[in-house]
C-alpha cells in the first residue's frame, strides 16, 4: 500500500500481496526454529517454496510477457490469491499486448538474454 500512495507502478503487482502473505506463512510456520537455530532463514524459504512447487522463471506460463519494465502495463493483482496457470498466462499477454510494439520487442530481445 506505501507504495502505491507513492506512485510505484510496482505496488499491487500481480504476486505483490500473495508474496506478502507467503511471508507471513513462512514466519510463523518456521518462527520457532529459527528462533532455537533448529533452521536457517534459507533452509526455511526452500522449504517452503518446494512445498508449493515453484518452478524456474523460464517455465513459468507467463514467462513470454514478463516485462522488464515496470509501468502503467504491469499487471496488477488487489488481492492475497494468486494469479497461477493459463489465467496468469492470458493476464500477462493481455498487458503484454496493450504495450507499444517497441516495448514487446525489447522484452522478447531481453528474454532471449535470460540464461537457460
Amino acid at each position: 500500500m506505501w507504495q502505491s500512495l507513492k506512485n510505484n507502478n510496482s505496488a499491487y503487482s500481480y504476486e505483490d500481496l500473495p508474496s506478502n502473505l507467503l511471508g507471513v506463512g513462512i514466519y510463523i510456520r518456521f518462527s520457532q526454529d529459527l528462533a532455537l537455530g533448529n533452521i536457517t532463514w534459507h533452509q526455511a524459504i526452500k522449504t517452503a517454496l518446494d512445498e508449493i512447487n515453484c518452478i524456474e522463471p523460464e517455465n513459468a506460463p507467463n514467462f513470454k510477457y514478463i516485462p522488464y519494465i515496470i509501468n502503467e502495463y504491469y499487471p496488477k493483482n488487489y488481492t492475497y490469491t494468486p494469479l497461477l496457470g493459463n489465467q496468469l498466462k492470458q493476464y500477462h499477454k493481455q498487458k503484454f499486448c496493450e504495450r507499444p510494439l517497441n516495448e514487446q520487442q525489447r522484452t522478447k530481445q531481453v528474454h532471449e538474454l535470460f540464461p537457460r
